[in-house]
């Protein structure tokens, strides 16, 4: 297993104006993981963090452009007034996408 935490602050610098050039990186590097990924039959779990988007929202730091890239998109958020984790499936090629666990990290 390879784990690229937070891939987004090392590619963002480069998207920083949006041009071409830094959207044709990010996507060469999604499929770059991807293949290594099935040339070496292991995972690699990569995230991307969480940005504030317009009128308070929230939105993923690599943009729409990234959602098709990974095979299996999850969802991880926290209650912290409940104290409450829970992981929603967004994409994956065998399940439902809406399926959503509770947890309890102790």
């Amino acid at each position: 297993m390879i784990i690229i935490d937070s891939i987004s602050t090392l590619i963002t610098p480069i998207l920083g104006g949006g041009g071409a050039q830094g959207h044709a990186l990010m996507v060469s590097v999604g499929f770059l993981l991807k293949r290594l990924a099935h040339e070496h039959d292991i995972c690699i779990l990569v995230t991307n963090h969480m940005v504030a988007g317009e009128k308070g929202t929230s939105k993923p730091a690599l943009g729409e452009s990234w959602r098709g890239i990974p095979h299996v998109r999850l969802l991880l958020s926290r209650d912290r007034a409940r104290n409450i984790s829970s992981m929603s499936v967004l994409r994956h090629p065998h399940m439902a996408t809406g399926d959503r666990i509770e947890f309890e990290v102790q």
